[in-house]
């Protein structure tokens, strides 16, 4: 069996606390099982446990709004399917236990001055995903973070608006990933930005 029990409780005005306890069951792919070469006949499906609770929120003045929410989240996951380097290819395992928590974040903000408008969004995202039990003896990635999943990650971008002209600007961050179960190799942090400059048609088109 699956599902998912949700609650919401309104504490003040336009703010409330959700929360949300959900079992999931998911089986193996065709892929996961036979892709030539990789495929891992023997894999078992997984089944894990979710648990959060958030505020969320919105607060709104003349011409001005801004939402708000975040979460904090405890899921544990038995047999999780993952893909691993092998020798010369990536083949799919069960983990016996994974223990996943974190914390989200995600803010909007929207400021309109007369023919101009001013757009914030921004996201934090902190996930602590680690092998809690050994899938062979000597096992190494007990008490690890997961190959290729960043503890950290989010963005933010910006948008100015003049009536139809627009710029924003956005940058993105992910936190180092570990490439190897024992955590002496990884890839680094990085960011991406982009910058765009446009005018948008159908506001256009609307206003005609």
């Amino acid at each position: 069996p699956v599902g998912s029990i949700w609650y919401y409780l309104n504490i003040w005005d336009k703010i409330g606390i959700r929360t949300c306890v959900s079992h999931s069951y998911r089986v193996p792919t065709f892929n996961d099982l036979y892709w030539t070469p990789g495929g891992n006949p023997e894999l078992i499906p997984e089944t894990s446990w979710t648990e959060e609770i958030g505020i969320e929120g919105s607060l709104q003045w003349k011409g001005g709004r801004i939402n708000y929410s975040g979460t904090v989240y405890n899921r544990n996951v038995r047999d999780m399917i993952t893909w691993m380097p092998s020798s010369s290819y990536w083949s799919p395992m069960n983990v016996a236990e994974v223990w996943s928590r974190g914390v989200e974040h995600r803010l909007k903000i929207h400021q309109a001055i007369s023919k101009w408008k001013f757009t914030l969004l921004s996201n934090i995202d902190y996930v602590r995903s680690t092998s809690e039990k050994a899938s062979s003896p000597g096992d190494v990635s007990v008490g690890k973070q997961l190959i290729y999943v960043p503890a950290w990650f989010g963005g933010v971008t910006a948008t100015v608006q003049w009536r139809d002209y627009f710029v924003t600007y956005s940058h993105q961050y992910t936190d180092l990933r570990f490439t190897t179960r024992d955590h002496l190799e990884f890839l680094p942090a990085y960011s991406i930005a982009n910058l765009s400059i446009g005018w948008s048609w159908e506001t256009a088109m609307n206003g005609a």
